[in-house]
């Protein structure tokens, strides 16, 4: 075998990429790493936006019920009481809801149980 058949053995073997191909491909691959990092990043950001958001709405909540039913736990309105908690289960996404009498046997006034909910415990 002489010199340039070894050449053109070499070179039908040899597969041609064009330099466009080779520059798009880990340009396209840099690109989509760095957008799956981004949504991931936003996505983990968002989650923790919106259970920040949550508990801030829910303290909300239980201070309002809190200050709406307080007149009704020092008069022992118990009419008063079953109306705030009525009021507060009105939202789905209120499970539980326990009213509680303060002082050396405390004990429950008004309360609400959904099913699927859990015990809230003596405060």
């Amino acid at each position: 075998m002489n010199a340039t058949s070894l050449q053109s053995e070499r070179a039908g073997k040899r597969w041609f990429v064009p330099l466009g191909t080779r520059l798009a491909v880990p340009v396209l691959i840099l690109v989509c790493g760095v957008a799956m990092a981004a949504y991931y990043g936003l996505a983990r950001t968002s989650r923790t936006t919106a259970m920040r958001s949550k508990e801030v709405a829910a303290d909300m909540v239980a201070q309002l019920t809190a200050l709406a039913v307080m007149p009704a736990v020092v008069f022992t309105d118990d009419e008063e009481l079953r109306r705030g908690v009525a009021d507060i289960g009105k939202n789905r996404e209120i499970t539980d809801v326990e009213i509680w009498s303060t002082g050396e046997s405390p004990a429950i006034l008004a309360e609400l149980h959904r099913a699927g909910g859990r015990a809230l415990g003596r405060p």
